[in-house]
């Protein structure tokens, strides 16, 4: 499996749509075979999902995600664990452990599913 990291400095970026910076791992049986840095591009959001694409990348961990490049990177097969923070090791060990469900590493004001939040701010209420 393939996981993509987005980072800024040496933590997930706070907003994966402006992220330049990738880390990528593979992981075996929980095991990381191997990482390392990836620049993302700076362009548009179909740019950054076609690069997603040709990195094979099978889950994405990143901050805060809009819903429109939320859904494309889901369309294309790749999962999702938005609303993420903290510094990128912790994160990922984390993840390895099935530690990020235990809501340590969530963004502040990060609250139920990913989908219950968009549409809630989309009716104009804010977490």
């Amino acid at each position: 499996m393939n996981v993509a990291i987005t980072i800024w400095n040496d933590r997930v970026s706070p907003v994966c749509d402006s992220a330049r910076s990738l880390l990528l791992v593979n992981v075996k049986g929980g095991d990381v075979i191997q990482k390392h840095h990836q620049q993302f591009p700076d362009s548009s959001p179909i740019c950054q999902v076609e690069a997603l694409l040709d990195l094979q990348v099978d889950v994405l961990i990143c901050g805060a995600i809009t819903m429109p490049l939320a859904n494309v990177v889901e369309a294309q097969g790749i999962q999702i664990v938005p609303f993420v923070t903290g510094k990128v090791d912790q994160v990922l060990e984390a993840f390895l452990n099935d530690g990020l469900r235990s809501g340590e590493f969530y963004m502040p004001g990060r609250t139920g599913n990913r989908r219950a939040r968009f549409h809630r701010r989309r009716r104009g209420h804010f977490l």
